[in-house]
């Protein structure tokens, strides 16, 4: 990859924090951009030296005569003369040496990919419903929204198979225990208690395999799905972002329903109206979508009914002018599709 400082040579934009971003995704489009391998750090190593020589040189004549009785040679005289040089010299050097470490962090990454994405005019901005429908797949998307999480996990969240199995288990039991009165004799009640208990028990395991099923057929413990709302009214438009839970920054997964944030991604699918929620569903996309509008209307009123009946039997001792009914403070209200216009992304990192 060419020197990540090229990133300065684009328009500077404000720093972003992230709540995901998908690592794989960020590296794979960074090499791809660039042609070469990821950069994950660098190391520079400068060194410097200095050195300082100093000296003096002295010159003169010299001579030396002398005169002196070697035995047996005799009388030896000499003149000894010629010229004198010395010199003194002092050096000092002094060098210095540094090493700096460079880390590129997944947000440097991010902000390149932004970068190069605009300045590419590859990056297309969902505002409105006109830009939703003129989307294709395979495009990059930057887009701005609300998040609300999928009604239908949202309930999945709550009634898991153990709380099935726990309220099956209950119902039974409930169910048994109004017919105990006919029951005279110690042994033909503890016999009905015996098979009761059995019976309460086989059910909830039923009900426990069952919401297991519809579980694994409805969500993924591995995925989120979210709505996110852009702009208002007439104009507005659902981005339905599907988010892989291990690609989370922040430990908390629905920080994501806590504001206003951007998404940056890529288009799966072209701008539709009013989707069937159960599109994604293996088993219940077969059914036809006036049938789902119908299951999902049956649903609200039965839970209607149901908050009516606790409002008019248990809340009537309290109730008073100024008490609100439950069916005004509950909304008991499931959508069967995806209203107005929408598209699905999948997110390479969302922040704000």
């Amino acid at each position: 990859m060419n020197d990540p400082s090229i990133a300065t040579e684009s328009k500077s934009h404000q720093p972003t924090v992230s709540i995901y971003q998908n690592a794989e995704h960020v590296g794979g489009i960074l090499q791809q951009i660039f042609g070469e391998p990821l950069i994950s750090s660098e190391s520079r190593e400068v060194a410097t030296g200095q050195a300082q020589n100093s000296g003096s040189v002295r010159k003169g004549q010299a001579s030396l005569s002398a005169k002196a009785t070697v035995p047996i040679v005799g009388a030896v005289g000499a003149n000894l003369g010629g010229d004198r040089t010395g010199s003194n010299s002092d050096s000092s050097s002094a060098s210095q040496k540094s090493q700096q470490n460079f880390v590129y962090s997944q947000a440097y990454y991010l902000y390149v990919i932004r970068n190069w994405l605009r300045d590419e005019g590859k990056l297309k901005r969902v505002e409105s419903v006109k830009d939703a429908l003129a989307l294709l797949p395979g495009q990059f998307v930057e887009y701005q929204a609300t998040f609300k999480a999928n009604e239908l996990n949202a309930i999945l969240d709550i009634l898991t198979p153990d709380l099935v199995a726990a309220i099956t288990l209950h119902q039974v039991k409930s169910s048994g225990f109004k017919v105990f009165p006919q029951y005279g004799d110690f042994d033909s009640l503890q016999r009905f208690s015996y098979e009761l208990m059995e019976r309460s028990k086989a059910h909830a395991e039923l009900a426990r395999a069952i919401a297991e099923a519809v579980r694994v057929d409805f969500r993924s413990q591995k995925t989120r799905e979210y709505y996110g709302k852009i702009g208002l009214a007439s104009s507005a438009v659902t981005a339905v972002t599907i988010c892989d839970t291990r690609h989370f920054v922040v430990e908390d997964e629905d920080r994501i329903l806590d504001g206003l944030f951007t998404v940056l991604g890529k288009v799966t699918s072209s701008g539709e109206v009013d989707v069937p929620v159960l599109k994604r569903n293996k088993v219940l996309d077969r059914i036809k979508p006036e049938a789902v509008d119908w299951l999902f209307d049956v649903a609200r009123r039965s839970v209607s009914e149901q908050a009516n009946k606790l409002d008019g039997s248990q809340l009537s001792a309290l109730a008073d002018a100024e008490t609100p009914s439950v069916s005004d403070v509950f909304d008991a209200a499931f959508s069967s599709r995806i209203e107005g216009t929408s598209f699905r992304v999948v997110p390479i990192a969302i922040y704000i």
